[in-house]
């Protein structure tokens, strides 16, 4: 390392950081609140999004419901 960091320079670049991760902060708590305001609202829409979700997920993995444990055997 032929130069060092001014101290000036480093808490520049600190505070940068800082004001990244407060931006990084407040977007996930608006996108917390959304999703949130989006489940209260429409709570057997998403339940059913991650019913399918998960039936697909299982199939990928060659899972199946125990109703039809007959017809794979």
């Amino acid at each position: 390392m032929k130069q060092a960091i001014h101290h000036v320079e480093l808490n520049e670049k600190l505070e940068l950081c800082f004001k990244k991760l407060d931006e990084i902060t407040m977007k996930y708590r608006k996108y917390d609140g959304d999703y949130q305001e989006i489940v209260n609202k429409y709570p057997s829409i998403l339940d059913m999004f991650y019913e399918e979700f998960e039936k697909e997920c299982a199939l990928n993995f060659k899972l199946f419901n125990e109703d039809q444990r007959d017809r794979i055997h």
